[in-house]
């Protein structure tokens, strides 16, 4: 089971953050009603900025909502990394 992380999205910006208190930056684009594609920006996360290079480019496309959880697969071409996770809006206070 993976850990849990904070996602922002403001504008054309996905931010992630983690329990560590780190940070991860991406540029957002929409791409169509079911996918998108995020580019590293920068990121201090201790696996992240090692991993990710500036310009570097991920798809993600959503492959199903029940009950308001998003379910979204990603796709990075270059390594040929492919993965599943859920996102779960943020409660309204």
């Amino acid at each position: 089971r993976g850990k849990k992380v904070e996602v922002t999205i403001n504008g054309n910006l996905w931010i992630e953050k983690f329990g560590d208190n780190t940070f991860s930056k991406l540029l957002y684009r929409k791409r169509s009603n079911c996918e998108f594609e995020l580019e590293f920006i920068e990121s201090n996360h201790e696996f992240r900025r090692y991993y990710s290079r500036k310009g570097e480019k991920y798809r993600y496309g959503i492959y199903e909502i029940e009950s308001g959880i998003i379910k979204l697969w990603a796709l990075n071409k270059p390594d040929n990394f492919y993965m599943t996770f859920k996102l779960y809006p943020a409660k309204k206070i």
